[in-house]
C-alpha cells in the first residue's frame, strides 16, 4: 500500500527517519524527490520524524509549509 491509500482511507500516517543526504540510517529516506513528497504532504502527517530536525524545518519552511 501506498502512503496516499492510506490518508484517503483516513488512517493516521507517521513517517520516520526522512533524513537528509549522507544520513547513515539505512532505512531512511533521503533522496530529494522522496523528501519533497514528504514535504509537500507534511499536513497530511500525524509525525514525521527525522535525525535531522533543524534541516527538515528548513525544507518545510523552504517548501512554504511552516514560516
Amino acid at each position: 500500500r501506498t502512503v496516499d491509500e492510506f490518508v484517503k482511507a483516513g488512517v493516521d500516517i507517521s513517517v520516520f527517519n526522512v533524513d537528509k543526504k549522507g544520513s547513515t540510517d539505512g532505512n531512511a529516506v533521503t533522496s530529494d524527490s522522496d523528501v519533497a513528497y514528504y514535504v509537500q504532504n507534511y499536513n497530511q502527517m500525524k509525525a514525521v520524524c527525522t535525525n535531522y530536525p533543524a534541516w527538515f524545518k528548513q525544507q518545510l519552511v523552504s517548501g512554504g509549509v511552516v514560516k
